[in-house]
């Protein structure tokens, strides 16, 4: 159960503080489902379309199934993949419109949309020849398959090997993007004198890494400062706006006992829904 009341942080001192962020509410179990997996299939014959959809119909990888895009060419696809920058996997025939559409939308792809997280799978419709090397090593392809390789015995390693490294990718993206917030970040808090000020620098960084992963679903969180028998709310976001200044005191009951805690035993306090830190 996702926790709903207040949060916050105490000034115990001049320069200790406590931390209290809390995320909204989880949607309702039906309007949370999977995210699935989107597969963008181009091709001109409709049957290839209807086959694999039906063939992968039951596919799921690391619990989340597949969402099918489908185009009919080169030129379709464009619009489709500028529109969904999350496509995972591009099942791409060779053969199109022109004799090296494939090829070229591949070009496009990378270079073009800047798009090197897709994964893509060559597919043609000339079983038996053998494809050349240049193209291979040419273009930023995955996997090259044959269009009588549509079986889920064939087709099954291709797909989880492709999402598997789609994934890969995304994390170390992730990863990536958070080092460079924490990097961007580091002068603000290294340079801040005013202690007063402190506990508001930090949280406003700690939100901007923790609603990176999650921008549908943002934490939200405030700051509470105590001195004597009073506190102040101080930064608040998102649904809390409305307690800048807010004066409160005692704290609501279950976020004084995860503040009263983390202050009492000088550790932090952690759990899926919130965090307290003493500083």
């Amino acid at each position: 159960m996702p926790y709903t009341d207040r949060s916050g942080a105490k000034k115990v001192s001049d320069s200790i503080y406590q931390f209290y962020c809390d995320p909204c509410e989880k949607k309702p179990a039906a309007e949370s489902s999977v995210e699935p997996w989107k597969v963008l299939i181009v091709d001109d014959e409709p049957s290839v379309h209807e086959l694999t959809c039906t063939v992968l119909r039951d596919f799921v990888f690391e619990s989340r199934p597949l969402h099918f895009l489908s185009a009919f060419s080169a030129a379709e696809a464009k619009p489709i993949l500028a529109e969904n920058p999350d496509i995972a996997l591009i099942l791409l025939d060779v053969v199109m419109e022109t004799d090296n559409a494939g090829l070229l939308l591949v070009k496009t792809i990378r270079d073009e949309l800047k798009n090197s997280s897709v994964r893509i799978i060559l597919r043609t419709g000339q079983p038996g020849k053998a494809v050349e090397r240049s193209v291979i090593l040419e273009y930023d392809i995955n996997d090259y398959k044959e269009k009588t390789e549509l079986t889920f015995q064939k087709l099954f390693p291709s797909v989880v090997s492709s999402l598997r490294s789609y994934r890969d990718i995304q994390i170390i993206g992730n990863h990536r993007r958070k080092l460079e917030m924490v990097l961007r970040a580091s002068p603000e808090l290294f340079g801040q004198q005013d202690a007063s000020k402190f506990p508001a620098v930090i949280l406003d960084q700690l939100l901007m890494v923790l609603n990176s992963d999650h921008p549908a679903s943002p934490v939200f969180g405030y700051a509470i400062t105590r001195g004597g028998n009073s506190a102040s709310v101080i930064t608040p976001s998102g649904e809390y706006n409305t307690l800048a200044d807010y004066r409160l005191f005692p704290f609501p009951g279950e976020s004084l006992k995860r503040i009263q805690s983390c202050f009492d035993t000088g550790r932090n306090l952690h759990h899926d829904t919130f965090l307290a830190s003493r500083f």
